[in-house]
């Protein structure tokens, strides 16, 4: 069972501190940062809807996209239909070597399993990269600036995502 939305085990270090090295990463340590990943998803069967906390997350190489990838779809495969899915991006970085992998990263997952994809931030700047990235990628570029906001979107918009 997942943990509840935006808790995190006590004795673990969060992502942002497991430093990588790129596609070098070892299977052990992709293994260690999947499952630091998979603590920050939440899924709400009676409503449909995944939630995945980044705040305060780093993606800083290939390989941290690569984890997302892998831990979104196996999730995703899990619950066996397409999901709402709202993500907290406050405090969230992304380095710009990575930044085309990791949206065409979320472009592809968004295709396969999202019915709709909200996101937010406090950030006006973090708001303003998301939307520009995604609507390039004619991805679903729902940004907000709440959680109450994001959530009150995807509750009155489910729509299957282009």
């Amino acid at each position: 069972m997942l943990p509840a939305f935006g808790k995190r085990r006590s004795g673990r270090r969060p992502v942002t501190q497991l430093p990588t090295a790129g596609l070098l990463i070892s299977k052990r340590r992709a293994a260690l940062l999947d499952l630091q990943l998979a603590d920050r998803l939440s899924y709400d069967n009676e409503r449909n809807m995944l939630f995945a906390n980044f705040e305060g997350m780093s993606v800083r190489s290939i390989a941290d996209v690569e984890s997302v990838r892998r831990v979104f779809d196996a999730l995703c495969r899990r619950i066996g239909r397409k999901v709402a899915v709202v993500v907290n991006y406050d405090g969230f970085r992304l380095d710009d070597s990575v930044g085309d992998a990791y949206f065409e990263m979320i472009s592809d997952l968004e295709a396969r399993y999202y019915s709709t994809a909200v996101r937010y931030t406090t950030s006006a700047f973090m708001r303003m990269k998301l939307g520009s990235e995604l609507s390039a990628r004619q991805s679903a570029a729902h940004v907000f600036e709440s959680r109450d906001e994001a959530l009150a979107f995807a509750t009155n918009h489910e729509q299957v995502v282009p």
